[in-house]
């Protein structure tokens, strides 16, 4: 190898190096998008054993980070869509709301977790719907 090719090999090396270096610092540069927000709605209860899930929540992100609304399935379970340009640590409203529950507005950093939010029901009460009037039984006995 003469001395003009040795030249020409280690300035090619030198610029692939350069566009190697700049590729890299470009793709790290880019802020990491979240692309949605996963996780559950269960009942608040202080016995854990009663903490079971909520079907049919809907669940919104305010200031229109989301692209819409979704709705909890039967195991709790939700998934909320995010719009591009959210990014990891970035805080997000999530409001939670159900007839027979209390509405439940919180604030999180978007990231690549697992939400877990509880929410507290209006009445512990079971309500039983009676079709007539009500008879009163008095003088049970049991043989």
């Amino acid at each position: 190898m003469t001395g003009g090719q040795k030249a020409a090999l280690a300035a090619g090396t030198v610029i692939l190096l350069g566009i190697v270096a700049g590729v890299m610092i470009t793709v790290r540069s880019r802020p990491i998008e979240t692309e949605s927000l996963t996780g559950a709605v269960l009942v608040r209860d202080t016995d854990t054993r009663k903490q079971t899930p909520i079907a049919g929540a809907e669940i919104t992100a305010a200031s229109g980070l989301a692209r819409g609304e979704c709705k909890s399935d039967s195991t709790g379970f939700f998934h909320l869509t995010l719009h591009p340009g959210v990014t990891p640590g970035q805080p997000v409203t999530l409001k939670f709301q159900h007839p027979n529950y209390q509405p439940l507005e919180i604030t999180e950093a978007a990231g690549d977790q697992i939400y877990l939010e509880r929410m507290v029901p209006i009445s512990n009460e079971t309500q039983i719907e009676t079709h007539g009037p009500e008879v009163v039984i008095a003088d049970v006995r049991v043989r």
